[in-house]
């Protein structure tokens, strides 16, 4: 019984495909027989991916081809406008959450079609392609940089050197899918942004699509697969779902920071903290809510100087582990302190703007949540 690659779970059979076409990117020059094949199904019942096992040659994709037009305004490839306009639609979106557009890394560019309509506004773009005859066409039809070779460990760019990646209709093909996703994030920026697409999977399933079941697709993403898999390389999932008619689903993701630890956190915020003290004579806070309950621990050392919050309801009570009663926001007593700590952080920018231009406040503002961005 085949284990999920995703999960590890134990998959069962889903269906037995008899006689399945083999080759699905090649037309022949005179009438050919098929080659066949008999596909095993799987299925995993906790993260709801679908594979079958690798029937082709490792050296597969080093010859690989896909049938392209030329036109009048150069390579269509097996594109449609549809699918090119999609595309420039997502590539949009793409550019919108990358912090600065510098480098694209494009995973399996095939000819680099899509690569070149991905790179506009960007500084510059790298292409890897396993294809000889793909990345061939890519480096002298349309004069693109791409790497002639497989995307693992060993490809030649350096770790934290581009601002975003594409991987489009890639993961699907590969028995190393985590290790490919592992390598992107490892090549990407802290901040930078991927764009991640592959089948629809579970819609094939559903809907019994045996005929979008290639020899070439080991792999059958779900949406739960798929964030499983991106969420395994490192990767913070900002948007996930079905796309194109639901035929693809999309995922942006970015590399964010290392996780350290609450407790490292914790600390480091009270370091901060008594720094504060240190650095000003007289200190505000302003949010008493469940936030600042934990804040409030950091202040054990020192206390400040007021402690404000809105809500009439609590003005005189006094906050956890604090001796400092809480008080009614006023100008007065704003301009005795040199600094405001913002505890009640979802609401820093309405607290800003009202110490600002209600209270005419001309200290430092510091929410807690931005003391390391």
């Amino acid at each position: 019984m085949a284990k999920c690659v995703i999960c590890g779970k134990e998959m069962h059979i889903l269906d037995v495909l008899k006689q399945h076409e083999m080759e699905v990117t090649k037309v022949y020059d005179k009438p050919n027989c098929s080659n066949r094949v008999d596909i095993t199904f799987y299925y995993c019942p906790l993260c709801s991916h679908g594979q079958i096992d690798r029937v082709y040659q490792e050296t597969y994709y080093q010859t690989y081809e896909l049938l392209h037009n030329v036109g009048d305004t150069g390579v269509i490839g097996n594109y449609t406008q549809t699918l090119l306009d999609y595309y420039d639609q997502m590539f949009a979106e793409l550019k919108a959450y990358v912090p600065r557009a510098g480098s694209l890394l494009d995973i399996g560019c095939g000819p680099g079609i899509l690569l070149k309509r991905a790179m506009a506004g960007y500084e510059e773009g790298i292409g890897v392609e396993p294809s000889k005859i793909q990345a061939k066409y890519g480096k002298e039809q349309l004069n693109l940089n791409i790497l002639n070779t497989y995307f693992d460990g060993s490809v030649e760019i350096e770790d934290n050197s581009m601002d975003a990646f594409i991987c489009l209709q890639v993961l699907e093909h590969l028995e190393n899918a985590d290790e490919v996703l592992s390598t992107a994030f490892r090549k990407l920026k802290n901040g930078g942004i991927g764009f991640v697409e592959v089948p629809n999977g579970q819609k094939i399933i559903n809907e019994n699509r045996y005929y979008d079941i290639f020899v070439e697709h080991i792999n059958y993403f779900s949406i739960s697969s798929l964030t499983t898999l991106l969420l395994k390389a490192g990767f913070e999932v900002i948007k996930i779902g079905e796309s194109f008619g639901q035929n693809f689903i999309a995922a942006y993701v970015r590399k964010g920071k290392k996780f350290t630890g609450f407790t490292d956190r914790k600390a480091r915020d009270k370091a901060f903290v008594n720094r504060l003290f240190h650095k000003f004579q007289n200190i505000a806070v302003w949010g008493v809510g469940t936030k600042a309950k934990n804040f409030s621990l950091l202040m054990e050392e020192k206390q400040p100087k007021y402690i404000f919050d809105s809500n009439k309801l609590v003005w005189g009570s006094y906050l956890c582990n604090s001796s400092i009663k809480i008080h009614q926001p006023s100008k007065e007593k704003l301009n005795r302190c040199e600094a405001v700590i913002i505890f009640a952080t979802n609401y820093k920018e309405e607290i800003r703007n009202m110490l600002q231009k209600n209270y005419g406040f001309e200290g430092q503002i510091i929410s807690m949540d931005e003391i390391y961005e």
